[in-house]
């Protein structure tokens, strides 16, 4: 399959991607040097994540009554998104769905950045 015009959208779709991963990264990292039981609760979040996202199933088999309520999770939207943009399939998602998941995916950069920078002091006490 040869990529289609859409190859474009892989730039953006990785790197509101990355921001959404670090933001996630930062603020837990931080939390499960200071609680520990959020290491056990981000195992069960990875998985449920893991399969509630389109990673090993294509996004055609989601039926399209729940298209609006997927798109919540900003994980799909990106990775709908990329793959869409290799193989030329059709995006089942508009415009404003990618709007939220970029604004998720801000939002969770800026608020894991901060609780890392209020946590880092206290959490290098618990190492």
């Amino acid at each position: 399959v040869l990529p289609g015009p859409r190859l474009f959208l892989v730039v953006p779709g990785v790197l509101l991607l990355a921001l959404l991963a670090t933001g996630l990264a930062l603020g837990l990292a931080c939390a499960s040097v200071l609680y520990r039981d959020v290491g056990y609760v981000l195992n069960v979040l990875l998985r449920l994540a893991f399969y509630g996202s389109p990673v090993i199933y294509p996004i055609e088999l989601v039926p399209a009554s729940l298209l609006d309520l997927y798109a919540l999770n900003p994980l799909a939207v990106f990775l709908t998104v990329i793959r869409s943009a290799f193989t030329g399939a059709a995006l089942p998602f508009g415009a404003a769905h990618f709007a939220l998941a970029a604004a998720v995916s801000l939002g969770t950069f800026a608020l894991g950045a901060q609780l890392f920078e209020r946590w880092q002091a206290r959490a290098v006490k618990y190492l």
